[in-house]
């Protein structure tokens, strides 16, 4: 296995570290509650956040919620799978990898096109799309890494010699 796929590996580690960081952090909260100006540090953060560059998920939409949930307490059990499975270079992430990623194209699209077609979308893209860019670039990764074939490919056995 080449140094650059070890890179890209890592990037995958990465990136479901800082989602799975989301998903127990901000998700399982705001699948709680509602934000709200007294919130207190991230939740604070993400309030100020969403004031400014997300202000449909400041509104809370009955659907959003339901995403958001569905996110922070059925997309993480996904996210604990894959990283185990890339830290340990198990092979048996191919299958639900790719299961995954499709589910997880259907809910983003879903979720963006509802974002830009609301009253409320999202009024600066830059900001927006900085939190919302690394789910794509680790769906592009995966892809990369398990569409065609295993993602750890077995080491060759070396003959005993007697």
């Amino acid at each position: 296995m080449g140094t650059a796929t070890r890179v890209v590996d890592f990037i995958i580690i990465i990136l479901h570290c800082y989602f799975l960081w989301s998903c127990t952090m901000i998700e399982t909260k705001y699948c709680a509650a509602p934000l709200s100006e007294d919130s207190e540090g991230l939740m604070k953060t993400t309030y100020d956040f969403s004031v400014k560059y997300n202000p449909l998920f400041l509104k809370r939409p009955r659907w959003l919620q339901i995403a958001t949930c569905m996110s922070a307490y059925g997309l993480s059990v996904f996210y604990v799978v894959i990283l185990v499975s890339f830290l340990l270079k198990l092979n048996l992430v191919r299958i639900p990898v790719l299961i995954f990623v499709g589910a997880k194209i259907y809910a983003l699209f879903f979720y963006h096109i509802m974002e830009y077609t609301s009253e409320l979308p999202p009024p600066d893209p830059v900001p927006y799309w900085g939190v919302e860019g690394p789910y794509f670039v680790s769906i592009t990764l995966l892809l990369l890494r398990c569409a065609f074939s295993d993602p750890f490919p077995s080491e060759p056995r070396k003959a005993h010699s007697e």
